[in-house]
């Protein structure tokens, strides 16, 4: 056994025992003694140490074991080692010894590769952190597996598949966010995927509210490293593994827009002659450059030290986000007219009454913030909060216990409204329950100013189109308030209410006009009032 293991050659466990009895039948062959197997081995590796070239029988000997240590892989090896072995020497400046080392772990790099998709990076990475003594580099794995066919690329047919997919996927992701609630919610999945670091700072470094376009190379150059996740284990640091100057990369950034682009390629213009981006790589740029760079590097550094599967979710989320940033920065085509008819707003109440309008909860959240805010005036003691928050606004950021809410102190009552597009479950209701439990801690305080806990009642109307939850859900304690739940259809909801036209500007065409509302939201509330 030792004659085999001295050799260092990549071995498959379960073939060591037969890869041994072919080393002793071998070296039998070569009339041989027993006692001389190891000594004959020690001397043929000296000799090519020192001379740089293998002995014809210590070659073959090589190719007859690596043909049997494996099915596949075996010969693929078989035929290349020692050429690979004088590459690593040259071209990475590694001793004998270094190079037969490395080597040593091919079948170990090519089961990373091939069955668990790493990158020639991740793979470095994740070998140097194994301890062999080594400095594995993305280059000198990459050599080795390119050697037996398995070299990572992202085609541009892959690229334009993610794409698109993404572009489909942005907007019921998002619905209708402005950039500062997207990059809350990119971090809130964030943090559920195990992603520990302050996303959202980051993301509003990199694409600052004032000024979405301030880096948008560095949006370029992040867009390309999320796509690369998608498809491989990739250390996202590493620059120029996946040829970011090639035609898949330049196809990407050709799809930016004029306002997002600079001249130049992003990577060759901001990372040039960088093997992988760092904190020094932060320091070396530009002052005005520097915050965007450093949020850059957090953002892929954080995406470094998650598991394949979390980050590769997290990265489709930063892809929507950049989507989103595409999006905001692109002229609207869909422009609302001044004034609706009464006409056109029954229109319009009768087609959400009739079914989910399909934007993504946007207008049945602005219905019922006008309906329902002329259920409960300011000028009767109603305080309102929510009224015309994003679909995305969490409840809890706004100390809110539903989409929109109204509080009167002299009763001791507030009455939320929960809008949900299509079918109400009891899932749904169970999460927003949880939620109203943590909104309730933040505004206690609030209530208990104005009297104990206990005199206080929530009402939570849940309007949907179909109702699907249990006759469980009637009445329930939380944070020491009494809770009333309500459920009812937007048909139902719809035809017992009074639609007010202050109200209607107010509530339904101020944050319907604002940028963050997206086109296809535009364009079916025309279609469904009729004014198209």
């Amino acid at each position: 056994m030792a004659c085999l293991r001295v050799l260092l050659l990549p071995m498959r466990a379960t073939r060591e025992v037969n890869c041994a009895r072919i080393v002793g039948k071998y070296l039998g062959q070569l009339q041989l003694s027993h006692h001389d197997f190891l000594t004959w081995i020690h001397l043929r590796i000296d000799e090519w140490r020192e001379t740089g070239s293998a002995n014809y029988d210590l070659q073959q000997l090589v190719c007859t074991i690596l043909l049997n240590a494996d099915d596949k892989l075996g010969s693929l090896l078989a035929s290349k080692y020692f050429i690979v072995h004088g590459e690593l020497q040259k071209n990475h400046f590694m001793s004998h010894d270094e190079a037969r080392a490395l080597l040593s772990t091919t079948f170990l790099m090519a089961d990373l590769a091939r069955i668990e998709h790493l990158s020639g990076a991740q793979i470095s990475r994740l070998l140097t952190g194994r301890g062999y003594g080594l400095q594995f580099s993305r280059q000198s794995v990459n050599d080795v597996i390119g050697a037996l066919g398995l070299g990572c690329m992202l085609s541009v047919e892959k690229l334009k598949t993610l794409y698109l997919s993404d572009s489909s996927n942005e907007l019921a992701y998002f619905s209708d966010s402005d950039i500062g609630l997207a990059a809350s919610t990119v971090e809130s999945a964030a943090h559920r995927l195990g992603f520990n670091k302050s996303l959202k700072d980051a993301l509003t470094t990199l694409a600052p509210a004032e000024e979405l376009s301030r880096y948008s190379p560095y949006l370029q150059i992040l867009h390309y490293q999320c796509s690369i996740a998608e498809y491989y284990d990739h250390a996202v640091t590493d620059m120029y593994e996946f040829s970011p100057r090639g035609i898949a990369a330049l196809w990407l950034f050709g799809q930016y827009p004029d306002i997002l682009s600079q001249a130049g390629n992003p990577f060759l213009n901001n990372a040039k002659s960088v093997e992988a981006i760092d904190s020094s790589w932060v320091r070396s740029k530009k002052l005005r450059d520097r915050p965007g760079a450093k949020a850059l590097f957090e953002v892929l550094d954080g995406l470094n030290d998650m598991q394949f599967a979390p980050r590769r979710e997290l990265a489709k989320i930063l892809r929507l986000w950049l989507h989103r940033i595409m999006r905001l920065t692109a002229p609207y085509s869909v422009n609302i007219p001044e004034n609706f008819t009464q006409t056109e707003i029954a229109n319009l109440l009768q087609g959400i009454a009739k079914g989910n309008s399909k934007t993504f909860g946007v207008l049945e959240q602005r219905i019922i913030d006008v309906l329902a805010a002329v259920e409960h005036p300011q000028s009767d003691g109603w305080r309102s909060r929510g009224l015309g928050d994003s679909v995305n606004t969490t409840n809890v950021s706004k100390r809110k216990v539903g989409d929109c809410d109204f509080q009167h102190a002299d009763s001791r009552l507030i009455v939320a409204y929960e809008a949900h597009g299509g079918e109400l479950t009891d899932v749904y209701v169970h999460e927003h329950l949880r939620t109203i439990s943590k909104s309730l801690k933040s505004r206690n305080q609030e209530l208990e100013g104005i009297a104990d806990l206990a005199d206080w009642t929530i009402e939570v109307v849940f309007v949907a189109h179909r109702l699907a939850v249990s006759s469980l859900f009637e009445t329930t304690l939380i944070e020491g308030i009494r809770i009333n739940l309500e459920f009812i259809t937007f048909k139902d909801f719809i035809s017992s209410a009074h639609p007010d036209i202050a109200e209607w500007e107010k509530n339904f065409l101020t944050p319907i006009r604002e940028t963050r509302t997206p086109n296809e939201v535009r364009l079916t509330l025309l279609k469904l009032s009729e004014c198209a």
